[in-house]
């Protein structure tokens, strides 16, 4: 799921922090209206995955790591994603992820 918003560059977010953002969908650059990239720090990012509700109470590489695995857990238990779109009226399949031995209609 990662997100680019341009593929050459390189914003100062590196490493486990990158990928805590990249799985809450936060971008961690932009293009100003001048066109000039623009990074966000490493605190802003820290204090933008909080206000998602990452566990991130001090931003420690520790803390940085738990908080990947907690997100991923909780997308991976996600019976499915928030948001389906159907592009021209035509749905697209939509993924169940159910309990092991879990039955029922859809």
């Amino acid at each position: 799921m990662p997100m680019v918003s341009h593929p050459k560059h390189i914003g100062i977010v590196a490493g486990p922090l990158l990928e805590l953002a990249q799985l809450y969908g936060v971008e961690t650059f932009y293009r100003d209206s001048r066109g000039w990239w623009q990074d966000a720090s490493p605190d802003v990012v820290s204090r933008v995955l909080r206000a998602l509700g990452a566990s991130l109470d001090v931003p420690t590489e520790a803390a940085i790591e738990r908080a990947i695995l907690l997100r991923r857990v909780e997308i991976w238990q996600r019976v499915l994603e928030p948001v389906t779109v159907a592009w021209d009226g035509a749905y697209p399949p939509i993924s169940l992820r159910l309990p092991e031995g879990s039955s029922g209609r859809v």
